[in-house]
């Protein structure tokens, strides 16, 4: 009723103004009812928070009902909408306090639903809206197979959901619990077993849980992974959006403490390098800023790409048909079908920009670095060859063309990556050179054909490109060789070129997969013919498929593959005189090569090696020593055991300079041979468990290198990591301090390690910082590999510290050769046990074929160790009495590094080499009559050199000095 006589009072003719003037009048009071009923629930939410604040049971007071509105039906315009603008609560408004329509999972939550929940007689009179809608949360499940950044999202859900919910702290632990599945739930119930037996209460609180969670599914430096993620965080090829989105989210999960500015100095950084220059325009104070303005000029750049016209050659001109023309000369004009060339200067007509063009080129980037232009045609610098002004005009076709971009500006041949041919295993295929070009005495290109070499299924085979040939050639001996599949040829067709006096049947064709360096691998498809020119010819169509560019003075071809720019270069030709001085070169045959090369040719050469019995020398041995090798056999195994080095004090550990970029860089390109090699010393230190697979950010690649028997060292190239690694400085001990050591020892033993770098744990959470890349997978250590720049320091502190009781006593040890010294045999015996005794003490495992026992002169580092004294090495002796005549700096630096080694041994060292010191001195190499006599006279003075005594510290020195006017002279006399 009070509803009723509150309405304005119509006129008779209901007109549509009284109307709209009564519908405003009710949506008024209806914005009235809206603002009552918001005061109202401000009041319930208030009185709700004091009660729960305060702890009692209070009996909340009902809220009072508001009173029902009738509807007033209306006709016309917005007679639906009234019902719509009553007041309803949005998500935002409802508080975790205030009752919700939703079904709850903890009882609790319930009882408090149902208690605080509205009249159903007042949810009948506020019907649900269109717009309405309930929030509907739950945890989601986990299995233990997130990632880092997964699991820190799940955990975030978690509390996002106990703080919304206002889960009860004593149920948190249990709803996790029951959102568990697979491995995790197996976890938290081994764990809740494993307390319970040891007498440990429950969890019972989400941090502790967490906490547990987070030590046993991340890893110990995840925060360390994503502060590296974050420091290499890069747009590259992706969109600005992409790149603030990962930027974004990389900055919340380290959550570093970071000025606004230090925060967009790091977020431009990561732009590229166009969108850099378009915000150093402008001055940028916020990332909100930075991101906006990296998203328009990424637009702006996109319209220039868009907007910008390609052009399709028909010579070797860049200018466009129309750059020159007056400006009532139409720059949409069509050239005509067939270009014609001119040989006048361009057209004056019009503006000269042309002209101005050639004096003075311009540079997009007026601060990136200076680019020294040069004519290729006319070879004077200042210009490139499409702004030279002695070129021939070549009309162009303008208009858009998909196959082809314009050059940068300043870009020339230096951008390009040569490619020589490759070098290893021949093929086994006899050729003729027929048509090759004779020797000739110079070494250029002039009259020579490009040669080089390619590589095709692991063989090195002879390779030539031909611009006259029509069609790419293999060799039907080649094919032969490696077995590759032919097909027939559809057009089949004869030629005679090839093979002298005989006309060839070309009927057969085969799909040749090639390479050449290590960044070009292509597949051809070539006629099969039975030549001796050569393996492979490369014609027209390889020529035009790839696009390439011949540089007719270097005989090369230049093109791009796969966002690289490569030049192939030819075989370098060697004068016909130096053909003597080749060295002749060792192969290793099989028995049925050997026989099939021994049919082709008159005489072949072999050599028969014999395998050397290491046993045989064990019977010589005293029983005395063959009893300590027996006692101690446990340390000298044939093999390291498979299974892990000991955790020791001295663990190799690998720090990196804070801010540094970790490398990622590709595995090297091997034979098949190779690799097969590789891969089967990869699976036997899998198997010994020296090494794991791997998910680290960062890999180097892995190489072989061949050992003195014959065998195959796995080597990793750690120079990238080298580069970001702290250098720890350990003191590597002086070889004369060790040597001073052995006064008066006659008895001498040796021993070396077995793979001493594989005994040596690697620091636990260092792992990754080894990882290595094959072609068949990434792998990190577990123990320390050869290569890393602190290794040798770490080995010489472990080393060290085993032997600490004995050294400077009867032992000393450089790296992993450890010397044992006694004066009497029975002394040796005691000495060589003890050392023995500490090695086993840390699992040391021996190489008994590197070791020599109980003799009376020893090899150690490089010298002749004997009861007479310190000699020198007679290889070494042998290998400088053998020297050639030095003809460049390098062999020089070579020779006098080899005979420095010994210039203890020799009077007046210094002097006799001065003449081949001076020569390393100048900027050429000269070799007079000076330095000959120097050298000649040098390597007759090793041959003279005596024996050093080690010095005996228990006996007197005397010094004898003698009066110089330019400085003091002395000698030792013992």
């Amino acid at each position: 009723m009070a509803e009723s006589s509150r309405r304005p009072a119509l006129d008779g003719d209901q007109g549509e103004g009284a109307l709209w003037a009564n519908q405003s009048l009710i949506l008024k009071q209806l914005e009235e009812l809206k603002n009552e009923f918001r005061r109202f629930t401000t009041e319930v939410r208030l009185e709700f928070q004091s009660i729960k604040g305060g702890g009692g049971n209070v009996q909340l007071p009902q809220p009072p009902a508001s009173p029902v509105h009738r509807a007033v039906p209306r006709r016309g315009r917005g007679g639906r909408r009234a019902r719509n603008e009553l007041p309803e609560l949005s998500d935002s408004e409802v508080e975790p306090g205030f009752p919700q329509q939703e079904d709850l999972s903890d009882p609790g939550e319930e009882e408090y639903q149902q208690c605080f929940s509205p009249p159903r007689q007042r949810q009948e009179t506020w019907p649900r809206q269109q717009g309405e809608f309930r929030v509907k949360m739950d945890i989601p499940f986990f299995d233990g197979k997130l990632h880092i950044e997964d699991f820190l999202d799940w955990e975030r859900a978690v509390e996002t959901f106990f703080e919304y919910m206002d889960v009860p702290r004593d149920k948190q632990v249990k709803y996790v619990a029951c959102r568990l599945r697979g491995g995790a739930s197996a976890w938290w119930q081994q764990l809740l077993q494993t307390r319970h037996r040891e007498g440990r209460g429950s969890v019972r609180s989400w941090a502790r849980m967490k906490q547990l969670l987070r030590s046993h599914y991340l890893p110990t430096d995840y925060d360390q992974i994503l502060y590296m993620k974050f420091q290499q965080c890069t747009q590259g090829q992706r969109s600005v959006s992409d790149y603030t989105e990962e930027f974004y989210r990389l900055s919340a999960r380290n959550n570093l403490n970071e000025s606004a500015n230090q925060i967009v100095a790091r977020y431009v950084g990561g732009l590229k390098e166009p969108i850099q220059d378009k915000l150093e325009l402008n001055s940028v104070w916020s990332l909100s800023q930075a991101v906006n303005f990296a998203l328009k000029a990424e637009m702006q750049l996109n319209r220039q790409l868009r907007s910008a016209p390609q052009r399709r050659f028909l010579g070797d001109s860049v200018s466009s048909d129309n750059r020159g023309q007056g400006p009532n000369q139409s720059s949409n004009s069509k050239v005509p079908p067939k270009a014609s060339t001119v040989t006048t200067p361009p057209p004056q007509t019009g503006d000269n920009r042309q002209v101005n063009r050639m004096k003075t080129p311009n540079r997009d980037n007026p601060y990136g670095r200076p680019t020294t232009l040069k004519c290729f045609r006319c070879f004077q610098p200042g210009h490139k060859s499409n702004e030279c002004p002695n070129r021939q005009q070549v009309q162009l076709l303008e208009g858009e063309s998909e196959h082809f971009t314009t050059t940068a500006e300043g870009e020339d041949d230096e951008d390009y990556e040569e490619v020589a041919g490759d070098e290893g295993e021949p093929v086994v295929c006899v050729l003729q050179k027929l048509l090759l070009t004779p020797n000739q005495n110079t070494k250029t290109q002039r009259n020579a054909i490009f040669k080089s070499k390619c590589t095709i299924k692991g063989k090195v085979c002879d390779l030539l490109i031909d611009n006259g040939c029509t069609e790419n050639i293999v060799s039907k001996a080649l094919v032969n060789a490696l077995q590759l599949k032919t097909t027939k040829n559809p057009n089949p067709y004869r030629i005679s070129w090839v093979k002298r006096g005989i006309d060839i049947q070309v009927s057969e064709m085969c799909r040749v997969n090639f390479s050449i360096g290590k960044h070009y691998n292509s597949e051809v498809l070539c006629d099969v013919l039975d030549m001796d020119v050569c393996h492979l010819i490369l014609g027209r169509p390889w020529q035009f498929d790839t696009g390439v560019i011949y540089d007719g003075r270097a005989n090369a071809y230049a093109f791009e593959w796969k966002g690289r720019k490569l030049k192939l270069l030819p075989t370098m030709l060697r004068p016909a005189n130096e053909d003597g001085d080749r060295k002749p070169a060792l192969c290793i045959f099989s028995g049925n090569s050997l026989l099939k090369s021994g049919r082709e040719v008159k005489a072949v050469l072999a050599v028969v090696v014999a395998e050397e019995n290491q046993n045989a020398t064990m019977v010589n041995y005293p029983s005395e020593l063959l009893q300590i090798l027996e006692e101690f056999s446990d340390t000298i195994p044939n093999s390291l055991p498979s299974e892990l080095p000991p955790e020791r004090s001295v663990q190799h550990q690998i720090d990196f300079v804070p801010g540094a970029n970790l490398p990622n860089l590709p595995h090297y390109k091997m034979s098949p041979a190779e690799h097969k090699q590789l891969q089967n010393i990869v699976d036997d230190l899998l198997d010994k468990q020296l090494i794991q697979p791997s998910l680290s950010p960062c890999a180097v690649p892995a190489l072989l290198v061949p050992k003195k028997d014959g065998s195959w060292r796995m080597c990793i190239d750690s120079r990238a990591i080298n580069k970001i690694t702290l250098k720890y400085r350990f003191p590597v001990p002086r070889l004369e301090d060790m040597l001073d050591y052995l006064a008066g020892a006659t008895v001498f033993s040796k021993l070396d390690l077995r793979s001493g770098y594989h005994q040596i744990r690697i620091r636990p959470g260092d792992e990754w910082k080894t990882a290595f890349k094959t072609r068949n997978g990434l792998f990190e250590w577990r123990v320390m590999p050869f290569g890393l720049c602190n290794a040798p320091a770490t080995f010489l502190r472990l080393m060290s510290e085993v032997l600490k009781p004995l050294l400077g006593k009867c032992c000393v040890v450089y790296f992993d050769d450890i010397l044992v010294f006694s004066s009497s045999m029975d002394e040796h015996w005691k000495d060589l046990k003890a050392v023995l005794e500490l090695l086993r003490q840390h699992k040391l495992y021996q190489n008994k074929a590197k070791c020599e026992l109980a003799t009376s002169s020893v090899h150690f580092l490089g010298y002749i160790v004997s009861a007479d004294g310190v000699g020198m090495d007679p290889n070494k002796i042998s290998a400088i009495q053998q020297w050639q005549r030095p003809s460049t700096l390098t062999e020089v630096r070579s020779f006098h590094g080899l005979a420095n080694f010994y210039r203890r041994f020799i009077r007046g060292f210094s002097i006799i080499m001065a003449p081949i010191t001076d020569c390393l001195k100048a900027s050429s190499f000269k070799w007079g009559v000076e330095q000959q006599r120097s050298f000649d006279t040098l390597k007759a003075a090793l041959t003279e050199a005596p024996v050093l005594a080690a010095p005996n510290f228990n006996k007197p020195f005397h010094v004898d000095t003698d009066a110089s006017a330019v400085g003091i002279g002395a000698r030792r006399v013992l």
